[in-house]
Order: C-alpha cells, then structure tokens, then sequence
C-alpha cells in the first residue's frame, strides 16, 4: 500500500463500468484505478481503492471501498471530468512466470502502439503524430499521420499473419507532401513501399526488434528521411519506431533510442476506457493489482 502523494504522477480515475450492482439498479459502477508514471509512453492500468473518513463497515470489519455507484445525475455533473482513454491492463505475474516463452506465443491480432518517447522526439522536431488503429472495414490496417507545418508524411501499415498467428509480415506505404512555396497547393512525392517478416516457428522465438527501414524523398529544397522500425512488447503487440531526418544521416541506435524503454510486467489488450478524474486533494491509497 501507497499513501497518495499529491506530488506523485500517477493519476487517480474512476473507470465508469457498463453494469449495474443489484443493490443500485440505475446506477453504474464506479471503479477506483490509477496509471502510475510510463517511461515508454504505454499507459498501465491498475486498480485501487479509497481511503474513507471515517471507514466504513462490513459486519464487523473495516474495509476501503473500491467500487461506488454512478447515478446518472453525477455523471451529468461530472461530465467535463470524464474522458476517453486507450489504457493496458498489466500483468506482473504473468512476466514473472514466463518473460521469455511469451515470444514464442502466436499472435492473434497486431496491434501497433507508438510510445510517448516516440511522440516526443517527434514533437521536437516539430511533427504531430496521430495513430489510427484498425476498424471493421480494415481491420489488419493502421494508419500513422506526421505533420508539421511544412510536411505531412503518411505511413499505412497492413500486417498479415500465417500458419496460425506464428508468421508475420507487415507492409508499410510511405507518403510525403509538402506545401507548396507560391500556391495553395501541396507537393506530394512519390510513395515508397517497405516490409518487415518475422516467424516464431520451430521453435524460434519472435525478434525483440525487426531492421531499421528508410524511405528517402527529394521535397525541394529538402531531402527527407523517414526511417521506420517495429520492437515486439507482447504477444500481438508491436511498438513503432519512427525517425524523420531532414538533410543529415543518423545512427541506427538513435532511432531504437527514442522508442526501446522496459516497462515491466506483460500487456494485455488494450480497451477505450471512460475514466472520471479524482480530486487530487482527496485522500487516497491504491493496493497494487
């Protein structure tokens, strides 16, 4: 148990459950959960509970609550508080058990995440990065958009697995843009295909990370470099790894360094959560999953 630290990172929610308890038909629940600081950008989710002055009772024994009833009109006045989040579920026991075997494990699905460091390097060399995940109508196919105030740079991923989940291939369509000097127009460069394949079969493991990839476009009065990689986190779950070099060349390990963190524990699939925001001057202690 962790005394809540007002100074702390970690963020304290209530995630809005789709049920019901039968005491409080009407109401949905309310579950205490936090996210502790990410190096990687990967947003963990753990459960918790609430400290109560005084503590309430069941029976004879004390208890700190972890689940309240959410009546429609305290979401209506919470509303500006809620928010929709990607977040994971960790599982420490499970990394403990079987770090390694997990990268034998097929994969089911791919889904590509990019990790906050990622976001931020991209960021200072002023790109936005906005990732698109698959939908009914396309669901092997990610979509990952860089912009900055001169360029727009597109990469669409479509991946495909093979001999039940334990070969991968992953193709990656590269488009550059940029506006146009003395019009309303933008200049777009021809795009550029790259691929990545991988297998864990007869007992090979899957790679910790698949060859850097560089796309080179000639957007006068600049040469750009888009340099891509794919790391395994988990299985049917890979981080992007994406680099923009403008008139320069950079080192291999710079791109793996703004995307390769160990974050601990094993990941689960990942959900859209509705999280409502604790006040941060509550008292609270949080029990680690």
């Amino acid at each position: 148990m962790v005394e809540y630290d007002p100074n702390d990172a970690a963020r304290w929610y209530l995630a809005i459950l789709g049920c019901e308890h039968e005491d409080h038909p009407g109401a949905l629940l309310g579950r205490v959960v936090y996210v502790p600081p990410s190096k990687s950008g990967v947003e963990y989710l753990h459960c918790g509970y609430m400290h109560v002055a005084p503590l309430p009772t069941r029976g004879d024994r004390i208890y700190w609550p972890e689940l309240f009833p959410l009546w429609p009109a305290t979401l209506e006045r919470c509303r500006a508080h809620i928010e929709l989040k990607t977040v994971y579920l960790s599982h420490p026991e499970r990394a403990r058990t079987q770090p390694a075997s997990a990268r034998r494990q097929p994969h089911e699905t791919i889904d590509l995440m990019l990790r906050r460091k990622t976001r931020d390097a991209l960021l200072a060399q002023g790109y936005t990065a906005d990732l698109r995940r698959p939908d009914e109508g396309r669901p092997t196919t990610h979509h990952l958009t860089l912009s900055s105030d001169d360029y727009i740079i597109t990469i669409e991923y479509q991946h495909r697995l093979e001999d039940d989940g334990l070969r991968l291939t992953v193709e990656a369509l590269v488009k550059a843009s940029r506006s146009a000097l003395e019009s309303v127009g933008r200049i777009e460069a021809d795009p550029e295909a790259v691929s990545w394949s991988d297998h864990a079969l007869w007992g090979f493991w899957w790679n910790e990370s698949l060859d850097i990839k560089e796309v080179a476009f000639t957007l006068a009065p600049k040469e750009l470099t888009v340099r891509l990689g794919l790391i395994w986190a988990a299985p049917s779950h890979y981080f992007t790894c994406v680099d923009i070099v403008t008139g320069g060349e950079a080192d291999e390990h710079d791109i793996m360094a703004k995307s390769v963190g160990s974050e601990g524990g094993a990941l689960a699939n990942h959900d859209e959560a509705l999280l409502v925001t604790l006040d941060p001057d509550s008292t609270v202690e949080r029990l680690e999953a």
